[in-house]
């Protein structure tokens, strides 16, 4: 005896089913795109990192030179009695304290260098060659409807909304065809074909899980909207910090290029002339040294935030 059947699901099954993955692959897409956007908004702030230390590199270097400089003309003028020795002292303690600066920052370039050649999976060192500049927006235009993380919030609802469509099929009925052939002894071969039909009888149970997905339709969509709005504040407050330190970058600018250069000339003068106290000669060079450094975290500060802001619009 032989028998074969063959069960058919309801066109409305499949085309359930079939639409519930086409939702998922859609959701795979989202979830690519926003990996993909995580790992430029990694490499550009490693890169802004790697940058600034180069800029504070030069700035030591620079700091540590102009220490050992005065701390020369700082012994002389302790030979000739016209210092006291406790000038030359701490104007070497600072040459030395730049001096561990310097090797400290080394060594967290190197590390940043190791960083940035894993996460570019690089089997060669990779050097960066520009220096650390301020860069702007493209454009400051949000548009929510184009905006991944939205799209994926949303895609989210479609996926809940697939699932309904997939517990209703399950309510259609399903069909079956079958062949069966038997042979007997005094008769020879019988053969016959069936048809039939299968009809969910107990439905109460599927209800009550239509209801409950028909629920979780209202949660994702509750969770878009609170998406949403996560998001405006997230670039209303990424705007308003690189407005901020734009503020930042524009006042240490101006110190930088107007006041050190001065500051510098007059300082040189004064010091050699016996008029500047070996005191006011380290605030000086303290407060040229502040200006600098700063300058520097207010435009990696922005850059960053440029950063956060093209990662959540998709630029």
């Amino acid at each position: 005896q032989i028998g074969i059947i063959q069960h058919f699901p309801s066109p409305g099954i499949s085309k359930a089913a079939n639409m519930l993955q086409n939702q998922l692959v859609y959701q795979s897409t989202y979830v690519k795109q926003i990996s993909e956007n995580e790992l430029k908004w990694k490499v550009k702030n490693l890169y802004f990192e790697i940058q600034y230390k180069k800029e504070v590199e030069k700035l030591y270097s620079n700091l540590l030179f102009t220490y050992a400089d005065y701390y020369d003309k700082a012994k002389v003028r302790v030979d000739v009695g016209a210092a006291n020795s406790i000038e030359a002292l701490t104007l070497k303690a600072k040459w030395k304290e730049y001096e561990l600066l310097l090797r400290q920052v080394k060594i967290e370039l190197n590390s940043l260098n190791q960083q940035f050649q894993l996460l570019l999976n690089s089997n060669e060192a990779v050097t960066i060659k520009d220096s650390l500049n301020t860069i702007f927006i493209p454009s400051t235009t949000v548009d929510t409807t184009s905006n991944v993380f939205l799209l994926l919030s949303k895609q989210n609802v479609a996926i809940e909304n697939a699932k309904v469509d997939v517990l209703r099929s399950e309510l259609m009925p399903s069909f079956n065809v079958g062949y069966a052939a038997q042979n007997f002894n005094q008769g020879g071969w019988l053969n016959a074909v069936q048809a039939g039909i299968s009809i969910p009888l107990f439905k109460n149970q599927a209800k009550k899980r239509i209801e409950a997905q028909k629920m979780q339709i209202d949660i994702a969509a509750y969770h878009y909207d609170d998406k949403v709005l996560a998001i405006r504040q997230a670039l209303l407050q990424a705007q308003n910090t690189i407005d901020l330190y734009q503020e930042g970058i524009d006042f240490y600018k101006e110190q930088i290029d107007a006041f050190n250069p001065e500051l510098t000339r007059i300082s040189q003068l004064n010091y050699q002339a016996g008029e500047l106290t070996y005191l006011e000669l380290l605030n000086t060079l303290d407060l040229m040294a502040t200006n600098s450094k700063y300058y520097w975290e207010q435009i990696i500060a922005h850059n960053k935030a440029v950063a956060d802001f093209q990662f959540l619009t998709n630029q």
